[in-house]
């Protein structure tokens, strides 16, 4: 996979096109677009706004989550691993939590790049955080698509 970045320092805007010799997997980042499969991709160049592109020879998979253990305790950390889907290189990946009401653990937002080691994120639970079911969920960054795992608060 390889990242594409096209800026332009001064002038008006205009039509421009990126041309693959072949047709290519483009991931548009910064509106988190899947754009599919395309050998020319049309764009308007405008002047101090960078624009970011994914390319890749095949479809980018969702990354990998797990949960250490399926419950914890107030007072207990729980490890989510995060693991890239790419067969070489990182993926970079936004990571939130949200408790059962559906409001972000704030404390559990961070963003890491990983390979097919994995990366652990840590999340902490106070005792006096809510019990009931919690949502890790990691969003690839390239192609916007978000996997999510559970855990139990008892």
């Amino acid at each position: 996979m390889q990242i594409v970045s096209v800026f332009r320092h001064a002038g008006m805007a205009e039509s421009a096109s990126l041309n693959f010799e072949q047709p290519l997997y483009v991931y548009d980042i910064k509106k988190r677009k899947d754009l599919g499969r395309q050998q020319t991709v049309s764009l308007s160049i405008t002047p101090y706004r960078a624009m970011f592109y994914a390319i890749s020879p095949q479809p980018l998979k969702p990354v990998q989550l797990n949960v250490a253990v399926s419950k914890v305790a107030p007072g207990s950390v729980q490890q989510a691993v995060v693991k890239s889907a790419l067969p070489e290189g990182s993926q970079a990946v936004k990571v939130w939590v949200t408790m059962p009401d559906g409001k972000p653990a704030d404390w559990a937002d961070t963003v890491v790049v990983t390979g097919g080691q994995g990366a652990t994120v840590d999340v902490p639970v106070a005792y006096n955080d809510p019990k009931g079911a919690w949502t890790v969920h990691a969003t690839e960054l390239y192609t916007g698509v978000t996997t999510t795992a559970t855990f139990s608060v008892e």
